[in-house]
């Protein structure tokens, strides 16, 4: 665990230096001293009136702009403090975070509601919202922290919201929302902070304060990079009589090494601790590893989380193979409504076929090497992908061409039919 990036604005040009030139209308981009947020003594003030535009861009901007994070496979945690000072209409679209990979539209970008004030955090190249915040008030601070796994694999990529230290329902109804939070254009990958809107009618104002800017590899990086425990505030209580603030610092940081401890082994009220490292549905994501030992399985890092509480489920070792195992093991690496047909001695007793489908099949490879774990050495294994129903499948099903043209309304309807022995 480590804080990648930090700029608590505590130099008037820090800006510039750690992240790059400034992208902001004249004297639109400064900082103040009040208000500011928890104990920092400065914040960013990011202010747009009628006609401000960015020489460089041609926008109305006033951002910081520069720092790399989204790539491929990495998980990261931004943390950025932020208060409305001034927001006289809602009629124009603004951002005032984003994380770019190419040009055009950002990634991921925490907008403003245009509804009523509030956040929104929203892939706009997919129409994908993934957050939208209950109305704000001006004048308030509020502590968002966004998680991000950067993937092209909409399987694999997801987001987590924080606001004021509790954690927030998605648009999916839960509290991790899987998309495609990457894009291939790592060679202009970027973040910007501040406030990005279409220029502003006329006698409107957008006023944004930020805080702060972390960037971490974990949430607990981006809150101080000192998780609370029971053990830490124990060891704070025991020497009550001679605490200082450094002092309580570094007993929390003592405790903060068994984090994982409790939260592995502390009873809830519905649960025995270390329960949950043995329940497939309540363990976190890094232990699901340690869980699929006790039903003998080696889960690969490159599948969704999803798609290893399911491996464990499947169990495919205890059950190799079975008919099951072999219609589990294929559609690990299938995307989509991910069909599987087996046909069983095709050809012959010890012959198996199975087919998937191109659209379902990324990449037919990943799936050939799973099948092979699973169907037995003296069964030989013919594996295809193809985009739909073949005429071979579909003759040893219809008695004739009438039964055919019964049951389809054109040739486009018998390819993509799948047949008998299709599972899904």
């Amino acid at each position: 665990m480590s804080l990648e990036f930090q700029d608590q604005f505590n130099l008037a040009e820090a800006g510039e230096a750690i992240w790059g030139p400034k992208q902001t209308a004249p004297d639109r981009l400064t900082y103040v001293t009040s208000p500011v947020f928890g104990d920092r003594d400065r914040a960013m003030r990011n202010r747009l009136l009628p006609g401000d535009i960015d020489p460089a861009t041609g926008d109305a901007r006033s951002e910081l702009s520069g720092i790399m994070h989204a790539i491929e496979g990495r998980e990261r945690w931004f943390r950025f403090p932020t208060l409305i000072e001034e927001w006289t209409s809602l009629d124009e679209w603004a951002l005032i975070w984003q994380q770019h990979m190419g040009a055009g539209e950002p990634s991921i970008a925490m907008y403003m509601r245009q509804s009523a004030l509030g956040f929104r955090l929203a892939d706009e190249q997919d129409n994908v919202n993934y957050w939208v915040s209950d109305e704000i008030l001006m004048g308030d601070w509020y502590d968002l922290v966004v998680g991000v796994l950067f993937s092209t694999d909409p399987e694999v990529g997801w987001i987590e919201v924080w606001l004021d230290g509790e954690q927030q329902t998605l648009e999916n109804g839960e509290t991790r929302m899987y998309g495609q939070t990457a894009r291939d254009y790592e060679f202009q990958n970027y973040d910007k902070l501040g406030l990005y809107t279409e220029p502003l009618d006329p006698a409107d104002e957008r006023v944004v304060l930020h805080g702060m800017y972390l960037v971490g590899e974990t949430r607990p990086d981006v809150m101080g990079g000192i998780p609370d425990t029971n053990i830490g505030f124990n060891l704070v209580e025991q020497h009550e009589p001679w605490i200082t603030p450094d002092l309580q610092t570094y007993l929390m940081a003592i405790g903060s090494m068994f984090w994982e401890v409790e939260l592995y082994s502390e009873d809830t009220e519905e649960f025995e601790g270390w329960t949950i490292l043995l329940d497939v549905d309540r363990a976190p994501e890094e232990a699901l590893p340690y869980l699929a030992q006790y039903v003998g399985e080696r889960i690969p890092d490159n599948i969704s989380e999803a798609a290893k509480r399911e491996w464990i489920e499947d169990a495919p070792n205890q059950q190799r193979g079975t008919l099951g195992s072999i219609v589990a093991a294929a559609r690990r690496y299938l995307i989509g409504e991910r069909l599987v047909t087996v046909i069983e001695r095709d050809g012959g007793v010890d012959k198996l076929s199975v087919v998937t489908y191109t659209e379902q099949t990324p990449d037919s490879g990943l799936v050939a090497a799973e099948l092979e774990t699973v169907v037995p050495a003296d069964i030989t294994l013919t594996y295809t992908v193809t985009p739909g129903q073949t005429w071979t499948q579909l003759d040893s099903i219809k008695v004739d061409w009438a039964e055919v043209i019964a049951d389809y309304g054109s040739w486009a309807d018998v390819t993509a039919d799948t047949p008998e022995g299709t599972y899904g």
